[in-house]
C-alpha cells in the first residue's frame, strides 16, 4: 500500500512538515508546526481527518474570554495583549479620561481595575478635601496635589513662616510634619562648643597649661629649640607651624585664636590653613 505524502497539508493551524520514522497504532507519524510555531507529532489519520488541528493552543483559546468592546467601569478592551499578568491575558484599554492602560482579564472581570488611575486621584481629592483650611503646627492645609506617599494624598501647605510645602494627610494628622522645616531649625540642639558664642575676653583668661613652658597660651617649646603653635577648636587640635622666635609663634597663635572666635565652627580648619606670622 502506497504511503501518502502529506507534506505542506494543512489541518487547522498544523502545517505537516515531514514523516517521521516511526508509527503509532500502526499508523504514520508525521512532524507538523502549528501557527503559533511550536512543532508536534500527529498520525497521519488525524491530519487527513481534521481531528488534530494545534499543538493545544487551540483548546486553550477557546477559553480565553473576548473582552474586546467590553467596558469595565472607566475602561473599555480595545484588543488583547501577547503578554499575562498571573494566569490572565493583558488587555489594551481605553479610559473614559482619553488615556490608555493595561489589565488582565481577572482584573476587568472581578472589577479590581476600573480606571487608568484617575478614579483613585478622583477618590482621593474628594476624600482628603475635608482638611482644607485646617492647621497643623505652623501648617495650613491649601489644596491637594497628584501626588500620593504611601497611599495618602500629599498637600500644598503655607507654613506660618510664609514658605510653602508639601506633606501628606497622613504625616499632617500624625503629627509628623508640623513646619516647612523652620521647627527643626529653630529648636536644633545647639552643637557641644560654639565658638562665636564666646567673648575674646573670656577665651584669653583660659588657664594656662601647667607644662606650659613659653608663657603663651598654644605655644610651647620643642625639643630643637624652635616654637610650636597650635589651637584646639571644639575638641580637634589644630598645629599652626613651628618658628624660631617665640613672638612669631605667639602672634601666629593670637591670629587663630581672633579667626576661631569669628568663624562657624565647621569652617575653623579652612580658615586655619592660611594663617602665618608675617
Amino acid at each position: 500500500m502506497a504511503i501518502l505524502d502529506l507534506t505542506g497539508l494543512r489541518s487547522g493551524k498544523l502545517t505537516a512538515l515531514y514523516r517521521l520514522d516511526e508509527k503509532k497504532r500502526g499508523n504514520c507519524v508525521w512532524l507538523a508546526k502549528c501557527d503559533c510555531g511550536k512543532e508536534v507529532k500527529a498520525i497521519a489519520s488525524d491530519l487527513l481527518n481534521g481531528r488534530v488541528k494545534s499543538c493545544g493552543c487551540a483548546r486553550k483559546e477557546k477559553n480565553v474570554k473576548d473582552l474586546r468592546g467590553m467596558r469595565f467601569g472607566e475602561l473599555t478592551a480595545i484588543e488583547r495583549l501577547p503578554q499575562k499578568k498571573g494566569s490572565s491575558y493583558l488587555w489594551r484599554c481605553r479610559c473614559a479620561c482619553g488615556n490608555t492602560a493595561a489589565a488582565s482579564t481577572a482584573q476587568l472581570m472581578n472589577g479590581t481595575k476600573k480606571s487608568c488611575g484617575c478614579l483613585k486621584i478622583k477618590h482621593g481629592k474628594e476624600t482628603a478635601s475635608d482638611i482644607g483650611g485646617q492647621k497643623f503646627g505652623k501648617l495650613t492645609a491649601l489644596r491637594p496635589t497628584d501626588k500620593r506617599l504611601g497611599g495618602s494624598v500629599v498637600w500644598t501647605c503655607r507654613c506660618d513662616c510664609g514658605n510653602l510645602c508639601e506633606a501628606s494627610v497622613n504625616e499632617l494628622r500624625a503629627g509628623n510634619t508640623k513646619s516647612c522645616g523652620c521647627l527643626l531649625q529653630t529648636n536644633a540642639a545647639p552643637p557641644a562648643f560654639r565658638w562665636e558664642e564666646q567673648t575674646a575676653e573670656t577665651y584669653r583668661q583660659r588657664k594656662r597649661r601647667a607644662d606650659n613652658t613659653s608663657g603663651y597660651t598654644g605655644v610651647q617649646k620643642t625639643k630643637n629649640g624652635k616654637w610650636h603653635a597650635f589651637i584646639t577648636v571644639n575638641k580637634h587640635t589644630y598645629h599652626l607651624g613651628t618658628y624660631e622666635k617665640i613672638s612669631a609663634a605667639a602672634l601666629v597663635r593670637q591670629r587663630a585664636e581672633a579667626l576661631a572666635l569669628e568663624t562657624p565652627p565647621e569652617k575653623v580648619a579652612e580658615a586655619l590653613e592660611n594663617i602665618t606670622a608675617v
